[in-house]
Order: structure tokens, then sequence, then C-alpha cells
């Protein structure tokens, strides 16, 4: 995958690769997506895509219909924010943008 921040939905739909309305129709039955939509179209990141990724593993190699792919992402999710260890680098990572965006501004004086 490009290291970029955000991927258009066309893009996304070629990596995972299935029609867009798959997409809008799994984030619709599935909400653990993070899209962005502005005047550009709908964007989603990187975790997005993984998690259609997922979605897709889910259905079509294990099986699970749309339902049961929904019941073990959120609580794959639940487990995943019950780490502490996971808290703590949520709490890193917010302290990291935090000090970027101070040096960001301080080089621009």
């Amino acid at each position: 995958m490009e290291e970029k921040e955000f991927f258009s939905i066309e893009e996304t739909a070629k990596i995972v690769k299935v029609d867009e309305k798959v997409l809008l129709f799994w984030e619709e039955q599935i909400p653990v997506f993070n899209s962005l939509i502005n005047e550009n179209g709908k964007f989603y990141r990187k975790e997005d895509i993984e998690t259609f990724l997922k979605i897709k593993d889910l259905l079509y190699k294990e099986g699970l219909t749309l339902s049961g792919a929904r019941r073990k992402l959120l609580q794959d999710r639940k487990e995943i924010d019950r780490n502490p260890l996971y808290n703590l680098l949520k709490e890193v990572k917010k302290e990291l943008q935090s000090i970027l965006t101070i040096l960001e501004n301080s080089d621009k004086n």
C-alpha cells in the first residue's frame, strides 16, 4: 500500500478488489470506519482499508455472514480498547502529535 494518509474510494476499491458500492454497503452495515468526506469525495485511512480487507476475509474466506463479521470486528475492538498497552500508545501518539505541531509552528516563526 502506498505511503500516504488518505485514499479515495476508487483507490480503496482497487486495493480491496471489490466494487465501490460494496465498500459503501459494508461501511453502512459495520460502524467502525473513520472516512473523511469533503468537496473532493470520500476518503479512507490505511486503518479503514485494513478493516475492509479483514471484512472481506471474514466473509469470503471464513464464511461468516455480514452480521457475524460485524460482531467479530466489534468484539476485537473492545478487546483492543481494554488493553492497557494500547491505551498507553494512544496517549504517546497524542503527545507526539502535539510536539510535532509545536515544532512545525516554531519553524514558521
